[in-house]
């Protein structure tokens, strides 16, 4: 039970970072990207943690907890207007 509660408590307390990421990187038609930028900060996070805790932990759950989470906050920034909807600006060709 102590183990359980230990691992919620580590799931929720990454929500509100992965709020602060979302506004931070926010580019209008970008979640793929997006999504690939908090998935890689959570590995990165995840690597460097005790060999004892990562143990605890499968990875690849705490990488779709991120996703899902990612989802509902983006969906709820949308909805709400906090993100305006709108076409990426095209790419500027190198060299330009």
């Amino acid at each position: 039970m102590k183990q359980t509660l230990l691992l919620m408590q580590l799931a929720l307390g990454i929500v509100p970072q992965i709020v602060e990421v979302v506004k931070a990187i926010e580019v209008p038609g970008r979640g793929t990207e997006k999504l690939g930028v908090i998935t890689a900060l959570l590995q990165a996070a995840f690597d460097v943690l005790p060999d004892g805790l990562k143990a605890q932990i499968e990875a690849n759950k705490i990488a779709s907890f991120a996703v899902t989470v990612t989802r509902i906050v983006v969906d709820y920034l949308n909805a709400t207007g906090v993100f305006a909807r709108s076409a990426p600006k095209p790419a500027v060709p190198a060299g330009r």
